[in-house]
């Protein structure tokens, strides 16, 4: 078994990435009986509170059971670890059916605002053997070799930042949700470019999955952008694919929707030097 890491990431706000994200672990879970886990590392903890009720997120904050707590322990060498993965990760959650089998959650914090720009200190703190990109790594590799989840989702805060590149250190591909206006695609071939520059100095592809059209409207400018991004995507094997989204991606209230089809079934680009993983099917929701 392989298990596919997915960072989901946008430079713009409010464009329907954590509910992409949650949405598709809870379908993967619920409908394809996946074992999932979704890791948190905006320090917004949109994607924390949607599966766990903020009483247990402030539980488990106050205890340092969050991915927050990773960071600190490599940013204070000097000071015993606090974060431990068993007791950081919350099992079946959703506030689907009480929670779901095989849905697991590493919560976040906001404390990752003030830790962003400390991480690149890491190796001047007298930790000269971590790596400020290799952090979540080090902690979830070992269960991730050990084939414990057959997806990892991963949530990236609206940056392109130490934090968001953590996630991206483990992931095989990313997906881009965003609003087809002008405003929310501006930085996604910002986004692309220095994710296959990072690809490239990790030696390894970060593949480049779909864009996710969230909040679909039939008005002229989704249309025209629409158009737009298609275009664009159909000239190049290294731009991603582009999928639709006329109604929220949840699974509460709408069968699993075909998108899955193109993260449950594979394939490797024939026409892609960089072996990239592309979506089999280019579908509208």
């Amino acid at each position: 078994m392989v298990c596919h890491c997915i960072s989901f990431i946008n430079l713009k706000g409010g464009v329907g990435k954590t509910t992409t994200a949650v949405a598709v672990g809870e379908m993967l879970a619920q409908e394809h009986r996946k074992s999932v886990l979704v890791i948190d590392l905006d320090p917004q903890t949109n994607a924390t509170v949607t599966l766990i009720k903020e009483e247990r997120w402030a539980e488990m904050n106050r205890a340092g059971h969050t991915v927050a707590q990773l960071f600190y322990d490599k940013l204070n060498p000097h000071m015993p670890p606090s974060f431990q993965i068993e007791k950081a990760i919350v099992r079946n959650v959703s506030t689907i059916n009480d929670g779901i089998s095989h849905l697991e959650l590493l919560p976040s914090s906001i404390q990752p605002i003030d830790i962003q720009e400390q991480l690149p200190l890491i190796a001047m703190s007298r930790n000269f053997m971590a790596k400020p990109l290799d952090v979540l790594k080090a902690a979830l590799q070992p269960e991730i070799d050990r084939e414990r989840w057959d997806y990892v989702l991963i949530d990236c805060p609206p940056s392109l930042g130490t934090v968001t590149k953590n996630g991206l250190r483990i992931s095989t591909g990313y997906i881009i949700p965003t609003i087809p206006d002008i405003l929310s695609t501006w930085g996604i071939y910002q986004i692309v470019d220095n994710i296959f520059g990072l690809a490239k100095d990790l030696e390894r592809p970060i593949s480049a999955l779909g864009i996710v059209a969230t909040k679909v409207h039939g008005n002229d400018l989704h249309r025209r952008v629409i158009a737009d991004m298609r275009a664009v995507n159909s000239g190049s094997s290294l731009s991603p694919g582009l999928f639709l989204s006329r109604r929220c991606l949840t699974a509460r209230f709408h069968k699993p929707s075909l998108f899955l089809a193109g993260l449950t079934s594979m394939q490797t680009s024939e026409h892609s030097k960089a072996s990239m993983v592309v979506p089999t099917n280019l579908c509208e929701i």
